[in-house]
């Protein structure tokens, strides 16, 4: 079992420092969790690597569509529930976290 936020999920998409362990992880066929909050930060990421120029229109269509089928059929989503939200105010009052990943922790 393994947890991905977004900036490790991404690296599967994307050829950067770390991407050939989360490559290795998905080809074990084990199961991958992510928050429901990854789908807007992954498509995000993609985004402002296209609007840098990492990624072409066509690189583009492709890594999104090869992330969306990997977030129907290979990738266990974890709903932002209460018991999930909840749990935001006391680690924010103990670390000093973004939104994002008060909500992945």
């Amino acid at each position: 079992m393994l947890y991905l936020d977004a900036s490790a999920l991404v690296k599967r998409y994307s050829s950067e420092k770390g991407s050939r362990a989360v490559v290795a992880r998905f080809a074990r066929d084990e199961s991958i969790f992510t928050s429901r909050f990854s789908f807007a930060e992954v498509h995000l990421s993609l985004g402002r690597k296209f609007r840098a120029g990492e990624l072409n229109s066509q690189n583009l269509a492709s890594v999104s569509e090869e992330f969306e089928n990997d977030w129907l059929f290979s990738l266990s989503v974890l709903d932002l529930d209460i018991g999930t939200m909840s749990a935001i105010s006391q680690l924010v009052e103990q670390y000093d976290l973004k939104a994002g990943d008060a909500i992945h922790l």
